[in-house]
């Protein structure tokens, strides 16, 4: 995962219900180091877990999709057709829903 702001990380958890746990991988996912370190944010500040994950990118869910007021975190196959035109949307779902003759 490439650099991300704290300005960015901020706007992501605006976007979220449960704050800094919708934003970062689930403990028992990836390496007994990493799952230590998500442990670890949860017990500190807002600002410090901010200035945590700014320096540790890879404990966030990925993919991370900022795109104005839209914002996905994780793959969400539903969720994702926000970002595209709506004309490719409109154009899918008619070629997804002929039957064959």
């Amino acid at each position: 995962m490439g650099q991300i702001s704290r300005e960015d990380i901020i706007t992501v958890l605006a976007s979220t219900d449960k704050g800094i746990s919708d934003l970062v991988k689930h403990p028992s996912h990836g390496s007994e180091e990493d799952g230590a370190k998500i442990r670890l944010i949860h017990t500190m500040s807002l600002n410090e877990a901010i200035n945590y994950l700014k320096v540790n990118p890879n404990l966030l869910r990925s993919p991370i999709i900022i795109e104005k007021e839209k914002v996905l975190i994780g793959y969400n196959p539903e969720q994702i057709r926000i970002f595209l035109p709506q004309a490719y949307r409109r154009k899918s779902l008619v070629e997804n829903t002929r039957y064959p003759a």
